[in-house]
């Protein structure tokens, strides 16, 4: 290696003052002579541009704010709140009250509830404050799925203002949504023998994420004792909770891996549709039972008044008793949320002009009781009673026609069952119902035994068709 230092003089001129030549163990030898250094190029001496202008800081009384951080995470239904520390600073002598409020920057921030600590005056030399923005976000009716909303904290002292923009990430509640499935025998599902299509990929597939609970057969040999259709060990089987399959309202016993029963209704469609609607599981509660109804049909206290009666056209409150006893099981087993009630029947008491007459009143007190007697779940007391804000959803019944019957034209005593259906949303609070009159042949083949019941094909589209009249309910809430 060949270091040379040289010099210039001012006139540009080149003298060489000192070679010095350096190798090492790899060298292969030194070079013969010193290598040619090119004359540096002539540097201009830097401009120095005068100084600019300082700032001056202002002298003023002023104040800001800080938060400690701008993003937080705040947890459906957890307790306590979630506390945000805001740091008010004063300059230049600040004095006097200062009034703190939260504004909400989105929308969704409606249910959030937000409490701010007003900064008292600040007397001798006290120049900063600590307060807290508290947030809570009770569990509300609708599920959430997690997403930012974003709260603008302001001071002002009545003439100055000061911001700070706070960032919170929502996380839902961590426990599964549960419906209740109630009626007669097109909620129990009476399709076409056969028509189950369970396989993978097949519209009737079981998913993961949907679960019932494992209920007893309808079977009045379940029944034979007072007391039966309130006893958990006559309502349900274990496992409680099992991944919901066709038919809904058969048990799955321990020693089997599936159920046997081959035809569908539309439970288990309603179910996959409100997965789309969470991101936790949903569990499905089946109380229906066929040819049933308010009206007593000769079936006595197999019947859906939600109170005893004395009057002889109408049956008992068993079915009654049993939904809540079940809803009950699951909300206690799963720890869940109660999220709605679905509701398909009306045949049963479209028979006698008494009982149509009597529908009204005893689907009012019906829902009133279901909303009033559920247990208890995470969102507390004040989301239970006869006004509360759990959905409640029917479907019209079939107008299917084909060679076994025509049930196309319901004639004047079905009309007034199917006329509080239709209207359902102005009787009850928080209520819509589901049209299935296009549901008919040869499109839709009807159900089993006759146009009464809807076949599968319509099943399937029916369990969506709840599932959206739900969600227009949540959308007024």
């Amino acid at each position: 290696y060949v270091y040379q230092l040289v010099t210039i003089s001012d006139s540009g001129q080149r003298s060489d003052a000192l070679q010095l030549v350096l190798g090492d163990d790899n060298s292969q030898g030194t070079p013969s002579g010193p290598a040619p250094v090119e004359p540096p190029a002539q540097i201009d001496p830097p401009s120095i541009e005068p100084p600019g202008q300082v700032p001056v800081e202002s002298t003023e009384p002023r104040f800001e704010l800080q938060a400690a951080g701008q993003r937080y995470v705040l947890r459906e239904g957890e307790q306590p709140r979630l506390h945000v520390p805001v740091r008010l600073l004063r300059f230049n002598g600040h004095q006097g009250s200062v009034q703190i409020n939260v504004e909400a920057l989105s929308d969704r921030s409606g249910s959030i509830s937000v409490t701010s600590i007003d900064t008292p005056s600040l007397g001798g030399n006290a120049t900063e404050a600590i307060f807290n923005v508290q947030l809570q976000l009770p569990v509300g009716p609708v599920p959430l799925f997690e997403h930012e909303r974003s709260f603008r904290v302001v001071a002002s002292d009545g003439l100055l203002s000061a911001n700070v923009e706070i960032v919170v990430d929502v996380v839902p509640v961590q426990v599964p949504d549960i419906y209740l499935m109630a009626g007669q025998s097109n909620m129990v599902g009476f399709s076409e023998i056969g028509e189950k299509r369970a396989g993978s990929g097949e519209p009737d597939e079981p998913d993961n994420r949907l679960l019932q609970l494992n209920v007893t057969p309808n079977n009045v040999n379940n029944y034979d004792y007072p007391g039966a259709f309130s006893d958990a060990g006559a309502v349900v089987i274990s496992p409680r909770l099992i991944r919901a399959e066709d038919p809904l309202h058969d048990p799955l016993f321990p020693w089997f891996a599936n159920k046997s029963g081959t035809f569908i209704g539309p439970g288990l469609s309603f179910g996959k549709s409100m997965l789309s609607s969470t991101t936790q599981q949903v569990i499905l509660v089946p109380t229906a039972w066929s040819g049933t109804g308010f009206c007593n049909n000769g079936l006595g206290q197999l019947a859906w008044n939600a109170w005893p009666t004395d009057q002889g056209f109408l049956g008992g409150t068993a079915l009654a008793d049993r939904a809540l006893t079940r809803l009950n099981l699951a909300l206690e087993e799963s720890r869940g949320v109660f999220r709605g009630i679905i509701w398909h029947q009306g045949e049963s008491d479209s028979n006698d002009p008494a009982c149509a007459g009597a529908y009204q009143q005893n689907l009012q007190a019906l829902v009133n009781r279901f909303r009033a007697e559920a247990r208890v779940d995470i969102r507390g007391p004040a989301a239970r009673g006869a006004g509360s804000d759990v959905p409640f959803i029917v479907g019209t019944m079939s107008r299917g026609n084909d060679s076994r019957g025509n049930f196309s034209n319901f004639g004047a005593i079905k009309d007034q069952v199917d006329f509080v259906h239709r209207g359902i949303s102005q009787l009850i609070g928080h209520a819509d119902f589901a049209n299935h009159d296009d549901l008919v042949p040869p499109q839709f083949p009807c159900g089993n035994s006759s146009c009464v019941h809807f076949g599968a094909e319509a099943y399937r589209v029916m369990g969506s068709r709840y599932a959206d009249a739900l969600r227009r309910v949540w959308d007024q809430l």
